[in-house]
């Protein structure tokens, strides 16, 4: 299995709602299907990235509702976990009530481990024939752990689970021009479900134009004439319309890349409209979306899955950008410069957590993705060694990782810290 294969395997699937949240409802799922009964008592366990990127978003049919705990419950309630990140797609009105009923009974527990890096979630299920414990680490899909009663079900307890860690410790290994390499030998199957994942995710803009938030916003520029239609806006309009409705918790999936719904959304659909305005043959777009979701991937085997920084920005505009400069030409100097110029426009933008807000974000990540390829064509390079940016594109995205993990690694405590103040979660 090439590596393409295995990243389109573990981390380009389809996403109802942010991923994070949805991720804890899994892990209910699969924990409160393994010991079955009534559930009477939730306590999740999550990294602090988790915890951020769940606290203020929509749930899918959570009516309005926001949150993890509302996520968990309906999780424990639908008990359905094969059907993966989409799990909360045919919530019942008795579940949504029971939900509710157990949060504000304070039923459901909720903590966050500052000594978990990367991706962990722990949830144990209290119901009246014992408890169910599940955990999910390393990818948002990946169950490690399985419990029923204290007796193992399931025989995997390494912390890549699936094989997870192995394909990212090929990953880091790799070059650009390896990764170029990769794109350019996408099976036909690989290309086939690449574009699946376009039509999934245009039809997810389409679906959250009608919430009429950001993207609404930036239609109004047009209309005043502040700016004008074209690339640079359908593709910001297009992607933001998107995020709006995911964040909203939109009943409709995305396919995502990296694991999350909105790098997808970037990763994806910003080398579309960049091959539709040119009239790129369309086997040459899906091989550039394939390069796209390589390079995603291979900033965060560097920086991590989740991090203080905002990957939807930053890993899924560094891929974007590179797929739209392999469209034009097959060149590693220039797709190069489109790394480095991404790197040096967003490399400080962080996370801080999933909501409406993101919307605005993947917006400025598709509009510096279309910028620094069009800058990478004409010959314009954030030349290094300067700040993070290296003397190549690899060494570029292993200072911001760098950055990332060590220098950024309080963080995501203070943007906690106020975000318990908010929500008064201990």
């Amino acid at each position: 299995m090439t590596i393409l294969t295995e990243i389109l395997q573990h981390e380009v699937v389809p996403a109802m709602g942010c991923t994070e949240p949805v991720s804890v409802a899994l892990a209910c799922a699969y924990a409160s299907k393994a010991i079955g009964g009534k559930v009477w008592r939730i306590v999740v366990e999550t990294d602090p990235g988790t915890f951020k990127n769940g606290m203020n978003v929509f749930i899918p049919g959570a009516k309005g509702a926001t949150g993890i705990p509302v996520a968990a419950a309906l999780g424990a309630l639908c008990c359905n976990p094969k059907d993966g990140l989409h799990l909360l797609k045919n919530v019942k009105d008795r579940d949504l009530k029971e939900a509710k009923k157990l949060i504000a009974t304070k039923q459901v527990i909720l903590k966050s481990n500052f000594e978990k890096k990367g991706l962990y979630i722990k949830v144990k299920i209290k119901t009246n024939t014992g408890e169910g414990i599940a955990t999910i680490a390393c990818g948002h899909t990946n169950l490690i752990e399985l419990k029923k009663n204290g007796v193992n079900l399931i025989k995997t307890h390494l912390k890549g689970g699936n094989g997870i860690d192995k394909y990212r410790d090929k990953l880091r290994c790799l070059t650009i021009r390896d990764l170029i390499n990769e794109a350019d030998k996408a099976t036909k199957k690989d290309l086939k479900y690449i574009e699946e994942g376009i039509e999934m995710n245009l039809k997810a803009s389409a679906e959250g134009a009608k919430y009429n938030l950001y993207s609404a916003e930036l239609k109004k520029l047009i209309e005043t004439g502040i700016n004008k239609k074209g690339l640079f806006p359908d593709t910001k309009i297009a992607i933001a319309a998107a995020a709006d409705g995911r964040m909203s918790g939109m009943p409709f999936p995305v396919m995502s890349s990296g694991g999350s719904g909105n790098q997808g959304l970037v990763a994806i659909l910003v080398p579309y409209f960049w091959g539709k305005y040119f009239k790129i043959a369309e086997e040459r777009v899906l091989r550039s979306i394939a390069l796209s979701h390589l390079l995603n991937a291979y900033v965060k085997a560097f920086a991590g899955e989740l991090s203080p920084i905002c990957h939807c920005a930053i890993a899924a505009g560094v891929g974007a950008a590179a797929g739209c400069v392999y469209q034009e030409k097959h060149d590693l100097k220039l797709i190069t410069y489109a790394i480095d110029n991404v790197a040096n426009d967003l490399g400080g933008m962080f996370c801080n957590g999933a909501n409406l807000g993101c919307a605005v974000k993947v917006a400025s990540s598709a509009h510096s993705a279309l910028s620094a390829a069009f800058s990478a064509l004409d010959g314009y390079h954030a030349s290094g060694p300067n700040g993070i940016i290296g003397f190549s594109a690899e060494e570029t995205l292993q200072n911001l990782a760098q950055i990332t993990v060590e220098g950024m690694a309080g963080t995501n405590q203070v943007i906690l810290g106020i975000m318990k103040r908010q929500v008064k979660v201990s």
